[in-house]
C-alpha cells in the first residue's frame, strides 16, 4: 500500500520517484533538504527515536538544539502534570513505557515551530488509554500544525 513510503518521499527522505511534489509552492526535489527537515518539518516514527541512556531533559534539550530553537522548560512541564507524567524528567528514556515516550514527543512537537508534523503509526507501541490521549495530543497540535498520520487503527481516528 506504501503508507510509509509515502511519508518518507513528503519528508524529505525518499527521493526516487517520478512525479513532482510540492510543499509550500516548492518542488521538493529541488528545496534546501537540511533547512527542510531542520524547520519546516517534525517527524513521529514508529518508533521513538530519543536516546535511551539520556534523561527526558537532555533529550528535550538534544531536539531543541537541533532544530536551533529556544525553549521554557516551565510550559513542558505544565504539559506533562496535565498527564500526570511530570515526575519523568531526570528519568532516562529508557525507563518510560512506549506510550509515556509517544505523549512526551507530542508534546515536546507543540512548542517547535515546524509547520508539518508527519507521524508514521504514532499510537503503535501504546497501549489504549494512552491512545486516545495521544490522538487527543495529536488533534490539539493539529491546530497551530498540518498533521499528517499513517495508521492501520482507523477507527481510533475516526473517533
Amino acid at each position: 500500500c506504501g503508507k510509509t513510503t509515502l511519508l518518507n518521499i513528503l519528508e524529505g527522505l525518499d527521493l526516487k520517484y517520478s512525479g513532482t511534489v510540492e510543499i509550500f509552492g516548492n518542488n521538493l526535489q529541488k528545496i534546501n533538504k537540511k533547512k527542510y527537515l531542520k524547520t519546516d518539518i517534525s517527524i513521529i516514527f514508529q518508533e521513538s527515536n530519543f536516546l535511551n541512556n539520556y534523561t527526558v531533559r537532555e533529550n528535550i534539550d538534544l531536539i531543541f538544539n537541533a532544530k536551533n530553537q529556544s525553549y521554557d522548560l516551565t510550559l513542558i512541564e505544565v504539559k506533562l502534570k496535565k498527564f500526570k507524567i511530570e515526575n519523568i524528567l531526570d528519568k532516562k528514556i529508557e525507563m518510560l513505557s512506549g506510550g509515556e515516550k509517544q505523549i512526551l514527543l507530542i508534546i515536546i512537537l507543540q512548542f517547535l515551530t515546524s509547520k508539518i508534523v508527519f507521524c508514521d503509526e504514532p499510537t503503535g507501541s501504546i497501549d489504549e488509554e494512552n491512545e486516545i490521549i495521544a490522538v487527543n495530543l495529536l488533534k490539539e497540535l493539529s491546530r497551530d500544525k498540518l498533521v499528517f498520520v499513517v495508521s492501520h487503527n482507523v477507527n481510533l481516528f475516526k473517533k
